[in-house]
């Protein structure tokens, strides 16, 4: 019997003891966690980036070419010599780190929280200052 799959985090789990796929399974999670956990992207509108860094983050933005064809609004990252792709869920939030903007998904497609919140400013300049002082730690 295979693992079951969890419907909300699309993680693995439950594998029946001695199963084969185990270590396929549990390194697939590992990615997604990583992926989901660091939430901060690089951009939401660039294509295929010529020279990306191992680890950085974009959101495939729509009607993507070449490696990121057929992936639009999934969370991309590279990972040294590939692609590794996240589908994303209604609700996740993503915070772009060149942009300072904040995207929500909204289950088909990512939303600038700045389009469409009158009470944006504040929240940012906020979010903007805790962000900072995190990352002088």
């Amino acid at each position: 019997m295979p693992a079951k799959l969890d419907p909300i985090s699309q993680l693995n789990y439950g594998w029946p003891k001695g199963e084969n796929d185990w270590a396929t399974g549990m390194d697939e999670n590992l990615r997604r966690i990583g992926v989901l956990l660091q939430n901060g992207i690089k951009s939401h509108t660039t294509q295929v980036p010529a020279s990306p860094a191992v680890g950085d983050l974009y959101i495939v933005p729509p009607s993507a070419t070449g490696l990121w064809a057929g992936k639009d609004g999934q969370i991309a990252t590279w990972e040294a010599a590939t692609w590794f792709f996240v589908v994303p869920r209604n609700g996740l939030i993503m915070y772009n780190t060149t942009t300072k903007d904040i995207l929500v998904y909204n289950g088909s497609t990512w939303v600038s929280v700045v389009a469409t919140d009158p009470t944006y400013a504040a929240f940012k300049a906020a979010y903007d200052a805790f962000v900072t002082s995190v990352l002088q730690w």
